[in-house]
């Protein structure tokens, strides 16, 4: 018996690839992303309709998201990735004002904690009120790597939900799934391996993960004839 996944995207932080060099068919991603989860069971895949994506409009061209709409049952949120104004009050009572989303105030003047994601907390939203629905998915595949979603995937785990999510390698390559992990995430994926159908990650060694599948060349990547087949 499937076992269906409900898809929570963040866009902007595990984004669609457009690379000319080496195309990534939109028609292929949900049998990518069900050929992915497989790895954990055989029996999952994603619902075919409960599929939210947060992000800028520009992330996926015209016909793309027209594909994804009209075919695979997506439902875009558009939002800015930051496009409020700074409010933080530095130490003689001055408010920064500035336009997170084209400028950002020097850190020894006025530091600040973290940029607000519009597209994050409307996420957040979407989890947290669409999961209450009747006949909605007990299960979740979230993909972002931000962590403003930790308490979401906690509070997901605490109402029963098995939780998946798939994120981006940090800057040196290296990713860690014990950040959602922690807040209640089971099994954790490569976003840029899934793209390919693979991407579990699993320990080899101290701090050390590897994404199952790809690494170990058994998923075809993007673009070999015959890969989008699956």
């Amino acid at each position: 018996m499937a076992r269906e996944f409900a898809l929570f995207w963040e866009s902007g932080a595990c984004p669609f690839p457009y690379d000319p060099n080496h195309p990534y068919p939109i028609q292929d991603l949900v049998g990518r992303i069900n050929q992915a989860l497989k790895q954990e069971n055989p029996n999952n895949q994603l619902s075919a309709n409960y599929k939210y994506v947060c992000g800028r409009p520009d992330l996926f061209t015209a016909s793309d998201r027209a594909f994804l709409e009209d075919n695979n049952g997506f439902r875009f949120f558009d939002t800015e990735e930051r496009n409020i104004d700074c409010c933080f009050v530095d130490e003689n009572g001055g408010v920064c004002g500035v336009r997170i989303h084209t400028a950002v105030p020097p850190r020894e003047d006025v530091p600040y904690e973290r940029k607000s994601d519009l597209a994050a907390a409307r996420l957040i939203e979407l989890m947290q009120t669409e999961t209450r629905s009747g006949g909605f998915p007990r299960s979740v595949l979230l993909i972002s790597g931000n962590s403003d979603l930790h308490m979401s995937t906690k509070y997901l785990g605490d109402r029963g939900f098995t939780v998946f999510v798939a994120k981006k390698p940090n800057r040196d390559g290296k990713i860690y799934p014990s950040g959602f992990e922690e807040s209640g995430a089971s099994v954790t994926f490569n976003w840029e391996l899934m793209l390919c159908g693979g991407g579990r990650l699993y320990k080899v060694g101290p701090g050390e993960w590897k994404g199952q599948g790809v690494d170990e060349e058994e998923v075809a990547p993007w673009g070999v004839p015959g890969s989008g087949d699956k």
